[in-house]
């Protein structure tokens, strides 16, 4: 087995040791799924074109649905009632809902 073909030197594999001898701590694997972000949730301020990040996180909850949209999938929210949707669809239903509560 040569050095190129992944085997350390002499084709022996390294272990997973230290120098003192004692195993290397595992590093924690998340899988990471863009549609089910994990982490903190986000605390945001909406602007009329932009958002403020009060408290960093990785996704903000839909007003109306109650699901996670990812930070960088965000595109609607209501800047008076400082609510994100998930969709246009969330969106228009919430606006539904003000008018009928104001008719």
């Amino acid at each position: 087995m040569s050095a190129l073909s992944g085997g350390g030197v002499n084709g022996r594999r390294r272990a997973n040791l230290r120098m003192d001898g004692a195993r290397r701590p595992a590093l924690e694997c998340r899988p990471m799924n863009k549609h089910d972000p994990g982490g903190p949730e986000a605390k945001l301020h909406y602007g009329d074109n932009e958002f403020t990040i009060l408290k960093q996180g990785l996704f903000v909850r839909c007003a109306v649905s109650g699901e996670r949209i990812p930070l960088d999938e965000l595109r609607y929210w209501n800047v008076d009632l400082q609510e994100a949707y998930r969709s246009a669809a969330e969106a228009t239903r919430r606006w539904q809902e003000l008018q009928e509560q104001k008719a």
